[in-house]
């Protein structure tokens, strides 16, 4: 739910701009500007535009110590601060605009000339020694040439990773030839989950090959901290259900899917149709079952596509949880059940029982490419049948823990770039070296 608060802002934000009132947005920009760690003698200033997700791998339980013992302090400068302007112009955006750095799109122009005037304001009342962000969009782009102009040291902290190689490949071309290259940016760093996350963006030239580095993702720390702490299987049985995101872990950039070189539409290339069945599925095991609790768990962005299936009355078992970080969730569950999502991960790395949908007759056969993991270490059920075997199989273990072998390490290292629970403290280390 939208607070009155950020409708609030937004308007002033809109209603400023209308009258060209730079200086006034900036002051609504100090306002606004939040403190997540602070400390008068820290000698750096880091500003964060958060993400969900991105923030609980750049700060954590695992990593504030660190911050602290480098004298670094935290702000968070929120992507709403500049959106309603953007909105406001109503500015449309292609993959060309990107390419081409909007030099034909006047509305793109006057947003990053504008976006540049409210900058140089701040920048006199706020030092900033670095900015986070967390991936490439559309009106990011505009902001991002914005800093390169007034030479703010910026990293770009990508938590996209989770792809197959054959993702990786589609998606390098599309980088490679429509990004334009911050490679000869000195100031201009990425912080990436995985070698074939840093092996792509070098390959596009996107980035200077010494403004690149491998840190993993710091979120699983948490996981790996789960695993040393078994709790003992809930009196009634509790499964936790990521629901499928359409386009997960595809090739997909600017409303469409990237294959074989051709740009295509997702009408007819996207999870949908596993992910009604799936939905179905889990509803109907829900009223047969009903000593057995169901959690869904939507994703930040997604929750109206995600929760479409769920609009009637809902049995009494059943729980929607909205976005946000699920590591309580993941604790406090018996089975996880999701589809190329981080959350099967998370779960291995947290020795939870887990089961990965694939029902192969519920997509097009072309995007079989872009599954995660093909050595058969994830625990698949490949149809309705199946999936409710295997959640029987389960429940008759009546066990949490699950070990974790070296084979399993070996894939978490190689989709999430972290097979020890220390990639936290690596992204401050990154950070710290980038401040020196």
């Amino acid at each position: 739910m939208i607070s009155i608060k950020f409708k609030i802002f937004t308007y002033l934000v809109s209603l400023l701009f209308f009258f060209r009132q730079f200086y006034l947005i900036n002051i609504l920009w100090i306002l606004f500007t939040k403190k997540i760690y602070f400390n008068s003698s820290n000698r750096k200033n880091v500003f964060i535009i958060p993400k969900s997700g991105g923030l609980n791998d750049l700060i954590n339980d695992f990593n504030k110590a660190e911050y602290h013992k480098n004298k670094i302090n935290l702000f968070s400068l929120n992507r709403y601060f500049f959106s309603p302007i953007w909105k406001h112009l109503n500015i449309k955006y292609s993959l060309k605009d990107i390419k081409d750095k909007s030099k034909n799109n006047k509305k793109a122009l006057l947003f990053r000339k504008s976006l540049r005037k409210i900058m140089n304001y701040y920048l006199k009342y706020n030092k900033i020694d670095l900015l986070i962000t967390f991936n490439f969009y559309d009106l990011e782009f505009e902001f991002l040439e914005v800093l390169k102009e007034l030479e703010v040291k910026t990293l770009i902290y990508f938590k996209e990773s989770l792809k197959s190689q054959n993702n990786w490949n589609e998606i390098t071309k599309v980088y490679g030839q429509n990004f334009y290259s911050f490679k000869n940016s000195k100031n201009f760093f990425m912080a990436v989950y995985t070698e074939n996350a840093k092996n792509a963006f070098i390959k596009a030239e996107l980035v200077n090959t010494k403004n690149i580095n491998r840190v993993g993702c710091g979120r699983l720390d948490y996981s790996f901290a789960l695993k040393n702490k078994f709790n003992p299987i809930n009196k009634r049985f509790k499964i936790l259900y990521y629901l499928i995101q359409n386009t997960a872990c595809l090739p997909v950039f600017n409303g469409y899917i990237y294959m074989d070189e051709k740009q295509l539409n997702l009408d007819g290339h996207n999870w949908s149709n596993l992910s009604k069945r799936a939905n179905a599925f889990i509803l109907d095991f829900a009223k047969k079952y009903p000593d057995v609790d169901i959690v869904l768990k939507s994703k930040v962005g997604f929750e109206d596509e995600q929760l479409y299936d769920f609009n009637n009355k809902l049995p009494g078992n059943f729980k929607i949880i909205r976005g946000g970080v699920g590591h309580d969730l993941l604790r406090d569950s018996d089975l996880v059940i999701g589809f190329n999502s981080t959350a099967i991960f998370e779960a291995i790395a947290a020795c939870k029982p887990t089961i990965t949908l694939n029902f192969a007759d519920s997509y097009h056969k072309d995007l079989s490419q872009f599954l995660l993991d093909d050595s058969n270490l994830l625990n698949e059920a490949n149809n309705e049948k199946d999936l409710e075997n295997k959640i029987f199989q389960i429940i008759k273990n009546k066990s949490k823990k699950i070990d974790i072998t070296d084979k399993h390490k070996k894939l978490l290292k190689h989709y999430l770039g972290n097979d020890n629970g220390k990639a936290s403290k690596e992204i401050v280390e990154y950070i710290t070296k980038i401040l020196t």
